[in-house]
């Protein structure tokens, strides 16, 4: 998420880095929140997979293992493609000439205050970079798990598993929770500003998402390895 360095807000970056306003500090407390369920939602997970640490990692891919393996991308793994998130604001902000002011991870969510003056261009890539980030690394571990042939299936059906969640989550997920209320996609999609750039995210995106749950709804991990 990109956070409005004048008001503490989610959207556009005058500069300045202000006070955060009621909105912000309600909006954090929620997404604390959150976190910390989805935190303990991760520590049960951990613990599911130390007490069957040698059943999990074995030769076989039971339809629990598969289970635990969806667990693991949205608890354990999720942390790591956030930050990743987050890093990319912070590289479209500084290829843009501004500086970072406050880079926030909250380990299930975060953001970033860019300081400078921006074009509306730049205000879109900056919003779109970390997306950008999170879904080529989710299809990294995607195509990682459908490459590594050799590796043994409960590793594959991780890196798959986490692969496609990471991917939904950045291209529809994400997408539907902010859309409206806050974040990246209210400047991605903001017409006014970057109608060209955004039309062409819209086709890029929405063939993007009509191809991941084409895929997701005729095929399953059991049956890639196989």
């Amino acid at each position: 998420c990109v956070r409005d360095a004048g008001s503490g807000a989610p959207g556009h970056y005058p500069g300045g880095v202000g006070e955060p306003n009621a909105w912000s500090r309600v909006s954090d407390t929620f997404f604390d929140a959150v976190g910390v369920i989805y935190g303990l939602a991760g520590v049960v997970t951990l613990a599911q997979l130390v007490k069957g640490w040698r059943s999990f990692w074995g030769d076989g891919l039971t339809r629990a293992d598969e289970l635990l393996a969806w667990r693991i991308a949205f608890f354990v793994a999720h942390p790591f493609f956030v930050l990743l998130h987050e890093l990319g604001h912070v590289a479209a902000v500084l290829q843009s000439g501004g500086h970072v002011a406050m880079l926030s991870w909250r380990v299930y969510w975060g953001f970033v205050v860019p300081v400078g003056e921006f074009t509306p261009l730049q205000d879109w890539w900056i919003a779109l970079a970390g997306n950008v980030a999170s879904l080529l690394a989710g299809a990294l571990f995607f195509a990682g798990g459908l490459a590594a042939m050799r590796l043994r299936q409960p590793v594959r059906a991780v890196l798959l598993v986490v692969g496609f969640a990471e991917m939904l989550f950045t291209l529809v997920g994400y997408p539907l929770i902010s859309l409206g209320l806050f974040g990246d996609w209210d400047v991605i999609y903001d017409f006014s500003q970057t109608p060209v750039a955004s039309a062409a995210t819209a086709v890029a995106h929405g063939g993007l998402v009509v191809a991941l749950l084409a895929w997701g709804r005729n095929q399953s991990v059991g049956k890639i390895l196989a």
